[in-house]
């Protein structure tokens, strides 16, 4: 069983389940996974926000807050798109 399901949501795109995202046409999975993406764990989110913090803030700064908000969106459902792109390579898992 998938970590995620007991967020009573569908998000599995962490959990194996990226070939879903196709299949079952659940294709919001793809940018909502950058916000919840692991089992409920506050070290996990503590520590996404401090990188978030620590490397966004200098990058804001430089860039402006809205070249910024891009960047972060862009990355994240790139990241999401690629995920699901791996999940049809013939490999065994890591």
């Amino acid at each position: 069983m998938c970590p995620c399901s007991s967020f009573g949501c569908s998000a599995r795109l962490a959990c194996g389940g990226t070939q879903a995202v196709l299949e079952r046409g659940w294709f919001w999975q793809v940018g909502t996974y950058m916000f919840l993406h692991a089992a409920p764990s506050p070290m996990h989110i503590l520590f996404n926000m401090l990188g978030v913090w620590m490397f966004g803030t200098k990058l804001e700064r430089v860039w402006g807050t809205q070249a910024f908000a891009k960047y972060y969106a862009v990355t994240g459902v790139g990241a999401g798109i690629v995920a699901v792109a791996a999940s049809f390579l013939p490999i065994g898992a890591l």
